[in-house]
């Protein structure tokens, strides 16, 4: 009985363990995956709102990007309400940085602020440049981002290229 019971206990403490492995995403089908991704991206968004403003998307010294919408596709571009706070002594564009969606290069657009400033604004992406018509359509959504310093024409920061989720 004792035995029993020491076996009991054993696999009991071994179930959290085998829980918390890494789910074999080989198996799912496309839709799963798809699915998958957009419930991990609703809870990125979830644990990033502690921010009064909105989703924080990007930040470096004095520069913050938030979220501060829903994103909506209109003709061929897929458009994101943003706000800029500029807290340097320069005027600033922050843009999306070799921007690619399915594997396909498209064009987008950034934000600008003056010095010291704040600005509500707009990231767009041609979308239709990968041939994407709605946000479902989008497998992957990949680029860095480019601070300008539009007073020197310098370029103070850039980022390599990373998956984006912004629904």
């Amino acid at each position: 009985m004792k035995k029993l019971f020491a076996m009991i206990l054993v696999i009991a403490l071994a179930l959290p363990v085998i829980a918390l492995a890494d789910p074999d995403v080989t198996s799912m089908t496309d839709q799963e995956l798809r699915d998958m991704i957009t419930a991990c991206s609703a809870e990125l968004r979830a644990r990033s709102t502690t921010e009064p403003d909105g989703t924080l998307l990007f930040e470096t010294e004095g520069l913050k990007l938030y979220q501060i919408g829903e994103p909506r596709v209109s003709s061929d571009y897929l458009y994101i309400p943003v706000a800029i706070y500029n807290d340097l002594d320069f005027q600033v564009s922050l843009s999306p940085n070799v921007p690619k969606i399915n594997g396909w290069e498209i064009y987008s657009s950034g934000a600008s602020a003056n010095a010291k400033s704040k600005k509500k604004d707009e990231l767009s992406f041609k979308i239709s440049d990968a041939d994407v018509t709605a946000l479902d359509q989008i497998d992957s959504f990949v680029f860095g981002w480019t601070v300008f310093n539009m007073d020197t024409w310098e370029f103070p920061f850039e980022s390599e290229g990373e998956e984006q989720r912004f629904w």
